[in-house]
C-alpha cells in the first residue's frame, strides 16, 4: 500500500487517515500508532477525535501513547477528549533494586570490572529505581572508568560523578518538571526541603505551608500520582525521584534574587 500527502494534507487528513485504514483493515492488518512524550495540542486534540472516529467504524486500529504522568492526566480530562478516560492506563513503577543492581554487576562485570557489595548497592541508590537515572548513572560511570588501569570500581568512583549526573537530571528533566507544576505543588515541595527531613510528616509540611489537613491531602495526591513523591510510612511522605530536592532547593536559591 502507498499513500500521497500534498499541501491541504492537514485539512484533509480525517479523510486520508480513514482512507488509509479501510485498506489495511480490508487486507487483514491491524495498525498501532504510537506516540512518546505526549503532550496535549491542538494537533494531538485533533488527531484523537479523529481516532475516535476510527474506532467507531470498526476500523482495525490501536493508539498507544507515553509521557509523565501530569501530561496523559491532562489529556485524559480535556472537555473534548474524556472517551480516553476509558483507555487502559499502565502506571510503570520504579525499577526494582535486584534489576538495577544485577543489571551493573552484569554490565561491568562482563568489561572486567569488579564491585564490592557495598558499593554495588551504594551506585544502585543513588538511582531510586528512576529508569533514565539508572541509564545516565551507569553511563557516567562508564566515562569515568574506561580510561583507568584499575579494574575495582570504589564507592569514590561513585561519588566523583555525582555532581554531573545530579547536573544532568536537573537540566534534562527536573527543571521540565519543577517549571509545570503548580505554584501550590511547588509550595508543598518547597515546605519538604524546608523540612530537612528524609522522610516528611505531612503535619510537618502543613505547619509549613499554614494549611489544613485537607487542603495538603489533595496536594499530596497530586504530587503522587505525578510520581513525583511517595508515601513513606503512615502519614510520611518522600521524595520519589532522586536528588529532586537539591533542584527544589535550587530554584528556591534563584527565587531570591
Amino acid at each position: 500500500m502507498s499513500a500521497s500527502f500534498h499541501q491541504q494534507a492537514e485539512s484533509n487528513f480525517q479523510l486520508l487517515f480513514q482512507d488509509a485504514l479501510e485498506k489495511l483493515t480490508k487486507k487483514g492488518f491491524h495498525v498501532l500508532i504510537n506516540i512518546d512524550e505526549v503532550h496535549l495540542t491542538p494537533l494531538l486534540k485533533k488527531f484523537a477525535s479523529c481516532y475516535q472516529i476510527m474506532i467507531r467504524n470498526n476500523l482495525n486500529v490501536s493508539l498507544l501513547m507515553a509521557g509523565l504522568p501530569e501530561n496523559v492526566s491532562e489529556i485524559q480530562n480535556d472537555d473534548v477528549l474524556t472517551f480516553l478516560l476509558r483507555a487502559n492506563r499502565i502506571v510503570l513503577n520504579p525499577l526494582d533494586i535486584e534489576s538495577i543492581k544485577n543489571s551493573y554487576q552484569h554490565i561491568f562485570s562482563k568489561a572486567g570490572y569488579t564491585f564490592s557489595t557495598e558499593t554495588l548497592l551504594y551506585m544502585t541508590k543513588q538511582t531510586q529505581g528512576f529508569a533514565y537515572a539508572f541509564q545516565l548513572l551507569g553511563y557516567h560511570l562508564w566515562e569515568e572508568i574506561i580510561h583507568s588501569s584499575n579494574k575495582t570500581i570504589s564507592i569514590s568512583d561513585i561519588n566523583n560523578i555525582l555532581d554531573i549526573y545530579i547536573s544532568e537530571l536537573n537540566r534534562n528533566v527536573y527543571f521540565k518538571v519543577y517549571s509545570d507544576m503548580s505554584e501550590r505543588e511547588k509550595e508543598f515541595v518547597q515546605a519538604m526541603v524546608k523540612s530537612k527531613q528524609h522522610k516528611v510528616k505531612s503535619q510537618v509540611i502543613g505547619n509549613l505551608m499554614e494549611k489544613g489537613p485537607n487542603y495538603i491531602a489533595v496536594y499530596r495526591r497530586k504530587l503522587i500520582d505525578d510520581q513525583i513523591i511517595k508515601p513513606n510510612g503512615y502519614g510520611y511522605v518522600s521524595f520519589l525521584l532522586p536528588y529532586f530536592d537539591k533542584c527544589v532547593e535550587q530554584e528556591m536559591i534563584l527565587d531570591k534574587f
